[in-house]
């Protein structure tokens, strides 16, 4: 029995293997840390640590207990027995979420165990820090109405809807904590262990700084030390925090020989206890550093929430074991990191302001913080600034036999301008943009049908070439595929642009952030080859949206505005319709007024025209999830009565052809180096299901038959196309 069922020929697939790995020895961990802490409580007094390291073996165990069934189900997918318990489609999100449910419960947990102990106010530090968090809970209410609605009647809307619950009483636990604190540790073995959960602390935060390189730069050897700094988190704290016997003795001894150098007083940075420590004097500095710590609490809170809402968001798309290592990391991260925050800034302010002890661990500690949330922050928003030089490229959005629009954009702001003709060497025809602007768009008027322009942007030195639709009911030719998140596979790009089709359709997550205009540079610098010389016909992803990239993804693309939004719409081209939609995540985008759209544009085509939709989210598929999208029961029957032929999607990376009632649904989210497996075997109702190639999809259309042809790649080498035809 293989580990990876399945060949993989990219280099993810020793990523994924060592993510696994990992997986495997953190489910491991958990469990050892839930043992030490339960043998170690025995000997504790403290209410406060027993009620700690209690709840913190709770919430360890049941995430653990959570997954663990997912484990068994990867492990032993072919075992018969298991059959039915697959880790893709409906399955993994029961999983996910009862393995929320159990760590909310974990949370709750905490917190109940803090309210019966804590007796003084809080910080204002603790405040901030919870308070920034409550952008959590208004995402969690979003998240948790979306999983619940999309799926009625489902167990994992149920599940969904348990979770939604326990986080909102997890939050009001959390108000009602605001009015309390906490006692500080006392001994000189807690101030070893205090300082080890620094170090766990600072190696979370120095992860997220490492993926935030790796994504940047694009350095794909980053992250096996980003999993690997997880892993290292999870060590640091369980010393730090545990403490084992054979540590804590380490620790005894090495405290032994420094009191035998100095006599070294029982004091702790976090308990400022020793009363000469504690004299009424003013320190303009210890002020300084509480500001910045303060600061620094404040802006890794901020940061720390949005990375959260796009790992839990990413649960949609992340494979299970990946979402295991980064809830497990959230939870150590976010419970250990406030604990820390809060101790230090708590020893710093004493009565009158300033007057407390300053320890090394309150210079470096804040500062960690400060700048950690600031790397986090600029992870999301760091590569936004300024305008960007998008390259020329082609798209309908008028009569296609007769226009053509070319959209760049540049810099600097200046009158724009396109040099045209049917000849290459002599571009006589010039139209010119009516002021000066640095997002350009033009449109070529007056065209003549089934004829070959040659055309040249001022201001580039490139000269693109376009051919007119006939206008007439003759056969149409076009390329399908979806998925790039700007690392076009190029031997999938490459094929198309030399493939001779009319355009091509490429169905949304163009970039892996929509926010980050250096995703979409680098994305139109990829399909460039393809742009530049045929038009290309979009639909949104759920990631060209992330980070307020739909503005981004409306201002590169220049698409038919006849719906009143570019977001969706139709064209015709040689007698075949095409509509696109927004369903980025599924159903719940789609809108009132997209809904009225589409069924008047549905209502206007009749039975005996080909009809092709095309949109992000999958349909039906032998992916994942397809009945939490809410696709099938919102559409399917929509489809059949107003006979739509085909239709187009991505989101799920694998490619599929899948006919259901007479209309043919593909899948061909294939176009990156990045190819996820979803499920390990084909429903019994598709006709073609890979998981192992990139491809791209061929479509030709004449009067009587549509021809699906799914190119695929072994590497740079072409395999035997996949033909499936099928009549109007």
């Amino acid at each position: 029995m293989a580990l990876y069922p399945y060949h993989y020929s990219n280099w993810s697939q020793e990523i994924l293997r060592t993510q696994f790995i990992i997986q495997l020895a953190v489910l491991a961990f958990a469990i050892i840390i839930f043992t030490q802490l339960v043998v170690k409580n025995k000997a504790r007094k403290s209410r406060v640590i027993s009620a700690f390291t209690w709840a913190n073996g709770f919430i360890i165990l049941a995430i653990a207990a959570g997954t663990f069934p997912m484990v068994v189900s990867y492990f032993f997918h072919d075992v018969p027995i298991l059959k039915g318990v697959p880790v893709g489609g409906g399955y993994y999100f029961w999983w996910t979420n009862l393995a929320y449910c159990f760590v909310v419960l974990g949370n709750i947990a905490i917190f109940k165990f803090i309210q019966r102990i804590f007796e003084k106010p809080t910080q204002v530090t603790f405040y901030i820090y919870l308070g920034f968090n409550m952008g959590f809970l208004v995402w969690n209410i979003y998240h948790g109405t979306f999983v619940v609605v999309p799926g009625i009647g489902s167990l994992t809307t149920y599940m969904g809807a348990v979770f939604l619950v326990l986080e909102l009483y997890l939050w009001f636990t959390m108000l009602t904590l605001l009015v309390k604190t906490y006692k500080g540790m006392s001994t000189s073995v807690d101030k070893y262990g205090f300082f080890f959960m620094i170090l766990g602390a600072a190696t979370t935060l120095a992860s997220n700084f490492l993926f935030a390189v790796g994504n940047i730069l694009d350095l794909k050897v980053v992250m096996p030390l980003y999993w690997l700094f997880f892993s290292l988190t999870a060590l640091l704290i369980y010393l730090g925090y545990v403490r084992p016997p054979w540590f804590k003795t380490l620790l005894e001894r090495q405290l032994a020989k420094s009191l035998a150098r100095k006599p070294v007083q029982d004091a702790h940075p976090e308990t400022d206890a020793i009363p000469a420590m504690n004299r009424k004097e003013k320190r303009p500095v210890n002020a300084v550093l509480y500001m910045v710590g303060l600061a620094g609490a404040a802006v890794f809170a901020i940061a720390a929430t949005l990375m959260y809402s796009e790992f839990f968001w990413a649960t949609w798309t992340l494979n299970w074991y990946t979402f295991l290592l980064v809830t497990v990391a959230i939870v150590l991260a976010d419970f250990e990191s406030a604990r820390i925050v809060v101790k230090i800034l708590q020893s710093m302010v004493k009565k009158p302001f300033g007057s407390g002890r300053i320890t090394p661990a309150h210079k470096v500690v804040p500062l960690i913080f400060l700048v950690a949330g600031i790397s986090v922050l600029g992870y999301f928003w760091g590569p936004t600034g300024g305008s960007a030089t998008i390259p020329p490229h082609l798209s309908f959005t008028g009569d296609p036999s007769t226009s053509i629009t070319i959209s760049w954009c540049t810099p600097t702001p200046y009158r724009g301008n396109v040099s045209f003709g049917t000849s290459a060497g002599s571009l006589t025809n010039i139209t010119q943009e009516p002021a000066a602007t640095s997002d350009h768009a033009i449109t070529l008027q007056g065209l003549s049908p089934n004829t070959t322009y040659y055309y040249q942007v001022g201001g580039f030195s490139t000269k693109g070439q376009f051919k007119t639709a006939s206008g007439t009911s003759e056969q149409v030719h076009f390329a399908a595929v979806s998925d790039p998140h700007n690392d076009f596979y190029l031997p999938v790009r490459d094929a198309i642009a030399t493939a001779g089709t009319d355009f091509t359709i490429i169905t949304g997550d163009f970039v892996d952030y929509g926010g980050w205009t250096a995703s979409w540079t680098e994305l139109f610098e990829q399909i460039e080859p393809i742009a530049r010389n045929q038009s290309v016909m979009t639909a949104i992803g759920n990631h060209d949206a992330f980070f307020g990239g739909t503005s981004s993804y409306l201002k590169y693309f220049s698409m038919p505005s006849g719906s009143g939004d570019e977001r969706w719409y139709h064209f015709a081209y040689n007698g075949v319709h095409f509509i696109s939609l927004d369903l980025e995540w599924g159903s719940h985008s789609y809108t009132p007024a997209q809904q009225a759209w589409l069924e008047a544009t549905l209502d206007s085509i009749t039975p005996a025209e080909w009809v092709v939709v095309f949109n992000h989210c999958m349909h039906f598929t032998s992916g994942n999830n397809e009945e939490n999208t809410g696709m099938t029961g919102t559409f399917h029957q929509l489809f059949v009565d107003h006979d739509v032929d085909l239709v187009i999607s991505g989101h799920n990376h694998h490619a599929e052809i899948y006919p259901v009632d007479g209309v043919v649904y593909t899948v061909i989210g294939t176009a990156s180096h990045d190819l996820t497996p979803r499920q390990h075997e084909a429903k019994p109702g598709s006709y073609f299901f890979d998981l192992s190639h990139q491809a791209y999809l061929d479509v030709t259309f004449n009067s009587t038959t549509c021809t699906l042809s799914i190119l695929r790649f072994d590497g740079s080498t072409p395999m035997a196309p996949v033909v499936y035809p099928f009549p109007k």
